[in-house]
């Protein structure tokens, strides 16, 4: 579900951007955005793409893409997955990953339950981006989360993710609809969305928890532009007279979530791709030699042509 506070970011603080503008940045990249548009964007007969057996293989196909155009654009990404998920956001959290890990092997259960089809997409796209060379991180926690940490700590300048809860999490910038084919991608600054509301981060954390989000439910009654009105009035939670001590108990939990985020504090480093393991990866994963070696081709290709990627993130 994530936020609503999408619903009142007003037009005028979306700059428009293409892929142009992002030549040479430094990018965190929500791995999970990712993949899941690779997986329902190649398909066949409507259907995941898969190999013979019934693995997917839709999402290292459009990785292969992803790669060869990062170092096209000498772009120094960093891929970040979800790591283990909130209790929270979901509260038999050990069950439900004690059940993807059991089953993540079954070609028929990956393709029908999405939990078990994210675990395995995960697991196999992290194997596969380390082998092009660009530094993988799997989050304590959400990978939006993580990226929002490391560009506020100048790691990286943007979080490329269609997910607001970037900006709760405190990410100075975020890129939505990222793409490399110029369709024109979004840039907010959570400075010029603050400023547009006339709201503090604080402020801002508390409407989307008032109006409901992936870590507390939503008050029958209020929706986001009530939170708005409230928290224009009162200015916290606490002060809200008409929440419940049990609702107010379970806001400030999701609070904490927002302003004391987990993350992993590392350098990064980018190395060069591995040609041949990452062409022996795609095949034993099902692709086809010569889809295999299109793709190994291009991203060793675009690599050469950029050898300044090779970079430490500090």
């Amino acid at each position: 579900m994530g936020s609503r506070i999408w619903q009142i970011i007003p037009e005028s603080v979306k700059k428009r951007i293409t892929i142009q503008n992002l030549f040479g940045k430094r990018i965190a990249v929500d791995g999970a955005n990712l993949v899941v548009r690779y997986l329902l964007k190649i398909r066949r007969n409507n259907e995941i793409l898969v190999n013979r057996v019934g693995y997917p293989i839709a999402h290292l196909i459009g990785l292969g893409y992803f790669v060869a155009n990062v170092y096209k654009y000498n772009i120094k990404a960093v891929m970040i997955f979800d790591g283990t998920e909130n209790e929270l956001k979901h509260p038999k959290v050990a069950k439900r990953t004690e059940f993807a890990q059991q089953y993540i092997k079954t070609p028929k259960m990956i393709k029908e339950n999405t939990l078990v089809l994210y675990r395995y997409v995960t697991e196999s796209s992290t194997e596969f981006v380390k082998l092009t060379g660009l530094p993988v991180i799997v989050a304590p926690s959400d990978a939006e989360a993580q990226g929002a940490v490391m560009c506020a700590h100048n790691q990286v300048e943007y979080i490329a993710t269609n997910d607001y809860d970037a900006l709760l999490f405190g990410a100075p910038a975020i890129i939505r609809n990222f793409n490399f084919s110029n369709r024109e991608m979004e840039l907010l600054s959570l400075q010029d969305v603050l400023n547009a509301l006339n709201l503090s981060q604080e402020q801002l954390i508390d409407l989307a928890i008032l109006a409901g989000t992936d870590y507390n439910p939503k008050i029958k009654g209020i929706g986001i532009n009530k939170a708005l009105k409230l928290i224009k009035k009162y200015g916290t939670i606490e002060r809200i007279p008409q929440i419940q001590e049990e609702q107010k108990r379970r806001m400030l939990m999701a609070r904490d979530v927002f302003t004391n985020p987990a993350f992993i504090k590392r350098k990064f480093f980018f190395t060069p791709p591995i040609g041949e393991a990452l062409k022996r990866f795609l095949i034993n994963s099902g692709l086809s030699s010569k889809k295999a070696t299109a793709i190994t081709e291009s991203i060793l290709k675009n690599y050469k042509s950029h050898i300044k990627i090779q970079t430490t993130l500090i």
